[in-house]
């Protein structure tokens, strides 16, 4: 997002390992703490929370770690309560808002999506991001946003149909 940012390019994004977020936030990379030299360095070193808006909601660097560590999936994939797992959902999507409001602060339009059949894949999550310089793009982004909720909805209804269905064969 941030080389998108340095040259106002569109961007999508499916961010999964919100894990590692704990390398970046002690000053590493998003594969270690080790920090990067500066003379390696092709992009400034990304802060957390990374939104103004999240920054006020928990000014501390320990409030977001705690959120950024709820979120990840991979402790609570085998959790036995379903609150535990709904919470880490929630987390997550607190996250992902957070970069998303981080791209809107950087004069983009933005939209989130979930992807089509999140049984693929427990990291679902797409952020969407179109600088205000390509605005055709921004309207097009949004038209494809409300035709994306149109055909969840009819897969969605699909799905439950035959479901239904099959259920109604095995009575």
């Amino acid at each position: 997002m941030e080389a998108a940012f340095r040259r106002e390019a569109s961007f999508v994004v499916s961010p999964c390992c919100v894990g590692k977020l704990k390398f970046s936030m002690a000053g590493g990379t998003s594969f270690s703490t080790a920090p990067l030299p500066q003379t390696h360095r092709l992009l400034p070193q990304v802060l957390h929370p990374r939104s103004s808006w999240m920054r006020a909601l928990l000014p501390s660097h320990q409030e977001f770690a705690l959120l950024a560590r709820a979120a990840d999936f991979s402790h609570v994939e085998d959790a036995a309560d379903a609150s535990t797992r709904q919470l880490a959902v929630m987390c997550k999507e607190q996250v992902e808002l957070d970069r998303s409001m981080a791209a809107q602060e950087h004069d983009y339009t933005t939209h989130l999506f979930k992807l089509l059949l999140p049984e693929l894949s427990t990291k679902n999550d797409v952020i969407v991001g179109v600088p205000a310089s390509a605005q055709r793009s921004a309207e097009l982004l949004a038209q494809l946003f409300q035709r994306s909720k149109t055909r969840r909805k009819r897969s969605v209804d699909t799905i439950n149909n035959y479901e239904e269905e099959q259920s109604k064969g095995l009575d």
